[in-house]
């Protein structure tokens, strides 16, 4: 896994007699990751370009799942109050009944 979006920008490479010089540069491909609060873009070569797009699809997976299972959670806790109220309900109720019975 590799936290992290892939960007692709176009940039001049700097040589004068370079197509990019005057027309649309070099598509080039980067990391973009959040450290400390700024944006950090790391060079993505293109021989690694595959591995890296499936470890950052494989982290974007992960953080799908990680969030449907969090809400799963709030959900099952949710009902677990439910039936703990109903419970107590319930056992009141039946407490009345048995001195009511007692009384009898």
């Amino acid at each position: 896994m590799r936290i992290g979006s892939l960007v692709t920008v176009r940039r001049k490479c700097g040589k004068p007699n370079c197509r990019c010089a005057e027309g649309e540069g070099h598509l080039s491909t980067y990391l973009s990751t959040k450290e400390e609060g700024k944006t950090r873009m790391v060079y993505i070569p293109a021989v690694c370009l595959d591995t890296v797009t499936q470890q950052t699809r494989t982290y974007r997976r992960f953080r799908n799942n990680r969030a449907a299972l969090v809400k799963l959670a709030q959900q099952s806790l949710l009902l677990i109050d439910r039936l703990q109220r109903m419970l107590q309900i319930t056992k009141g109720a039946s407490l009345k009944e048995k001195k009511k019975q007692r009384k009898n």
